[in-house]
C-alpha cells in the first residue's frame, strides 16, 4: 500500500494521486497521507480545503479525510475536527450522517470551509459537487467539541486489500493569508 502519482485518470490535469493497498497491512489506518503545517497550529482565521475525490470502481478504498488538533489535545493524543468519510458504497459521510452519494468511478469535488479562534463554532461548512455539478452544502459538526487549531491534514486508507482511490486538485488555505499548500497535478 502507498500513494503515488498516476495517470490512470485524473480530475484537472494529466495526474492525480492513487492511495492503494495491494496486500493487508499492518495498522489499519496504513496508508495516509498527512501535512503537518510544519509543527505548527493555525489559531484564527479561516480555513478552507478543496480537493477532488474518486474511489476505485473495481476495488473501493474506505477513506477518511480529516482535520486535527494536536495542540490542545490534553490527555487525548489529537482531537478530531472536520472529518468525511469516502466509503466504499460511494456514500459520503460524516461520523453519523451520509451527506451524499457519488458512484464508484466518478469524481466528487469536496470543499470544507471552517473558521478557528476561541469563539468559532465547533462546526464546518462542507459542500460536495458531484458529476452533475449540482453542489449540496451541510452544516458539520467536529468529531471534539474541544478542537480549537488545525494543526494535520490527513487523508486515511481505512479499507481492506486490494482497495484503490484517487485525489487531485488538493487545496489547503489560510486567510488572513498565513499558509498555503497546494498539490499541483499538471
Amino acid at each position: 500500500g502507498d500513494f503515488i502519482v498516476t495517470e490512470e485518470v485524473a480530475h484537472g490535469g494529466k495526474r492525480c494521486l492513487k492511495g492503494y493497498e495491494a496486500t493487508e497491512l499492518s495498522k489499519p489506518f496504513y496508508p495516509y497521507l498527512t501535512y503537518r503545517m510544519a509543527g505548527k497550529a493555525i489559531t484564527s482565521g479561516t480555513v478552507h480545503l478543496s480537493l477532488a475525490a474518486m474511489n476505485s470502481r473495481e476495488a473501493p478504498a474506505q477513506v477518511s479525510i480529516e482535520i486535527r488538533d494536536y495542540a490542545n489535545s490534553g490527555a487525548k493524543e489529537f482531537l478530531s475536527g472536520p472529518t468525511l468519510f469516502l466509503r466504499n458504497n460511494g456514500e459520503i459521510a460524516t461520523a453519523d450522517k451520509v451527506l451524499g452519494r457519488v458512484a464508484n468511478g466518478e469524481w466528487v469535488k469536496i470543499d470544507i470551509d471552517m473558521k478557528v479562534g476561541p469563539d468559532a463554532p465547533k462546526t464546518c461548512t462542507v459542500t460536495l459537487t458531484g458529476p452533475d455539478g449540482v453542489p449540496k452544502t451541510a452544516t458539520v459538526p467536529y468529531i471534539h467539541t474541544d478542537f480549537a487549531a488545525a494543526s494535520w491534514f490527513g487523508i486515511v486508507s481505512n479499507g481492506q486489500a486490494p482497495c484503490a482511490f484517487y485525489i487531485d486538485d488538493l487545496l489547503l488555505t489560510v486567510q488572513p493569508a498565513a499558509a498555503e499548500w497546494r498539490l499541483a497535478n499538471r
